[in-house]
């Protein structure tokens, strides 16, 4: 439980960010990143007792934003154990609806600067924090707080109601400045399609765990303890029941990694993973990551540019085309050598 005086810090910290206040000079709070539709605001505290806190809010209106923060706040206590999650400091309520959470504190940590993500190291630390994660979650009671296996989220093609999302805003951007982006995430989503049936067959509900969905760079906090090296999963706001395999997918496409990085990525997380569960990956467990190498690519380089477009986020067409294109190609040379 946090100290008397950091709760009321904090109370004092809520009320100026719903006052729409933060930034001031000498107040402690800064912004790293605005609120948008569907996702809530965040603020870095460092004043008074309790700092360096990373606050992240959303207004009432936005009740995505909440459900967003109620699935991370749900996910950080759920995982609490592993210690691979950042520790849930505080909760903000909102007690002009009944107590519902309005947002959260959690300690700020900083990243081990200058680490590349293909290093050996980072794949190791990231393998093994991500082993402890899903075999946590896997033991937890399907599926955890309220999580439904076929959830759909804008940002996941996964499930089938995902796509069909994101094929919506690829309609609505037709006609636009972004008529060429929805042309190629509409052919990238019709080629996903193809890869359904193997996914059905490929993977079981039982083998489902808690993923974080949304494995990138910014979403990943390298720190040393001594000469250790580890990794935290921060901004779980998107965790979603899915293979685990996709998570692996997600930071191999992100980072680039090559045949030995994808190697070692699977080696170490599957090392960890049979000491957790005492349950060792079976051989079909690399052909589901190379299965969702392309709903991978999807994910992290084609529908953040039709979500921004469809959301009026700004952000150049001419930017948008190539990386949308980019990612095209790379699911297509995916499928090719499958």
């Amino acid at each position: 439980m946090p100290a008397l005086a950091e709760v009321d810090a904090a109370t004092r910290l809520l009320a100026r960010v719903r006052a729409g206040r933060p930034g001031q000079p000498g107040d402690g709070l800064e912004p790293l990143s605005q609120p948008f539709p569907g996702h809530p605001g965040v603020w870095l505290w460092t004043g008074e007792e309790g700092g360096p806190l990373v606050v992240k809010h959303a207004g009432r209106e936005d009740r995505e934003a909440r459900e967003m923060l109620r699935r991370e706040a749900g996910a950080l206590t759920a995982l609490a154990p592993t210690g691979v999650v950042p520790e849930l400091r505080l909760t903000f309520a909102d007690f002009a609806e009944d107590g519902e959470l309005a947002g959260f504190a959690v300690p700020f940590i900083a990243s081990s600067p200058a680490l590349s993500l293909g290093s050996p190291l980072a794949i190791s630390a990231f393998a093994a924090a991500l082993a402890a994660f899903h075999a946590h979650s896997w033991r937890l009671p399907h599926p955890p707080f309220g999580l439904e296996v076929a959830l759909a989220l804008g940002g996941h093609t996964l499930w089938i109601g995902g796509a069909e999302i994101l094929s919506g805003m690829c309609d609505a951007l037709r006609g636009g400045p972004c008529d060429e982006v929805a042309r190629q995430a509409r052919e990238a989503l019709e080629l996903l399609a193809t890869l359904r049936p193997a996914m059905a067959e490929r993977f079981a509900p039982e083998d489902m765990v808690l993923a974080h969905g949304d494995v990138a760079g910014g979403n990943l906090v390298f720190h040393r303890d001594g000469p250790v090296l580890s990794c935290l999963l921060i901004d779980l706001g998107e965790v979603v029941v899915a293979p685990p395999q996709y998570d692996l997918a997600r930071y191999a496409v992100g980072a680039r990694l090559s045949a030995e990085g994808e190697d070692l990525l699977l080696s170490v997380y599957g090392g960890h993973w049979r000491r957790l569960t005492r349950s060792p990956l079976t051989a079909e467990f690399r052909a589901g990551f190379e299965t969702l190498k392309p709903f991978a690519v999807f994910d992290t380089q084609v529908a953040p540019y039709v979500i921004y477009a469809a959301s009026g986020i700004p952000v150049a067409p001419s930017e948008a085309e190539d990386r949308t294109a980019r990612g095209l190609a790379a699911i297509r040379s995916a499928l090719a050598a499958g």
